[in-house]
């Protein structure tokens, strides 16, 4: 699980953010970043809604770290 973890955070997550860096960010667009952000860790982890894992116990499987701006 901490090498799909890397592997996310080095591939995945990066080509997300870099893509959104020309937008004029508004809090939907963040909303909407920070869902397909927590859908993709509940993929990685093979876990489904209906199962109502917390995403900090996924990012922790996968040792990822919530960056600052998804704390606001």
């Amino acid at each position: 699980m901490r090498i799909k973890g890397k592997i996310y955070k080095a591939c995945v997550r990066t080509a997300t953010v870099y893509g959104s860096e020309t937008w004029n960010m508004k809090t939907v667009e963040e909303g909407i970043l920070r869902r397909i952000d927590r859908a993709m860790i509940q993929k990685l982890c093979g876990v489904k809604i209906p199962d109502r894992k917390n995403t900090s116990e996924l990012m922790e499987r996968l040792a990822l770290e919530e960056t600052a701006d998804k704390e606001k």
